[in-house]
């Protein structure tokens, strides 16, 4: 697509995540395959941006993009779901931390998904019609369509205001902060 499009200014790279999802299954995290996915995006991503790079224009603009943990929402099911949450942030936060590596040492910035989505921040909040919770799963809830009710959830992807949240990230990248 690059080499067949050369005006294309912008490409942004969101990997990562689904190498992680077949690691968080039933409410449990398998630590030897967050081991492995973790693994894998540090041995594939920069044969990738190299890839990129090649096939696009010398103004080519790449933004990697850094990964919200939607296992926030498992907190409102309960202890089971609560016991879920901080293992599901250490897996999130490691591959974080792998992509923000790769990308720097490529000299390419990454949009920070995490913490536009607060995805730290345990300060208490209200959420309507719940009541006190920690300010991360507030927002993921207000996100994504992880605490949605069917037909739209419980589902990973964010909604119209969580892609406005992650266009802002990416705009940020871009400007250098």
């Amino acid at each position: 697509f690059l080499r067949d499009h050369p005006t294309t200014v912008l490409v942004t790279v969101d990997l990562g995540f689904n190498n992680m999802r077949s690691c968080i299954v039933a409410g449990q995290i398998d630590q030897q395959c967050v081991d492995q996915s973790v693994s894998l995006v540090d041995q594939q991503l920069p044969q990738i941006l190299s890839a990129l790079r090649a096939a696009g224009s010398p103004g080519l603009r790449i933004v990697g993009i850094g990964h919200y943990d939607p296992y926030l929402g498992s907190y409102l099911r309960g202890p089971t779901g609560r016991v879920l949450v901080p293992e599901s942030l250490d897996a999130i936060s490691r591959l974080d931390q792998t992509l923000r590596s790769i990308y720097a040492a490529a000299g390419i910035p990454m949009a920070d998904v995490a913490g536009s989505f607060n995805t730290a921040s345990t300060d208490p909040t209200m959420m309507s019609g719940v009541g006190m919770v920690p300010r991360d799963v507030a927002r993921i809830c207000s996100l994504t369509w992880m605490c949605s009710a069917k037909p739209y959830g419980p589902n990973q992807h964010p909604n119209d205001d969580g892609y406005r949240v992650i266009s802002q990230a990416i705009r940020a990248a871009l400007a250098g902060g």
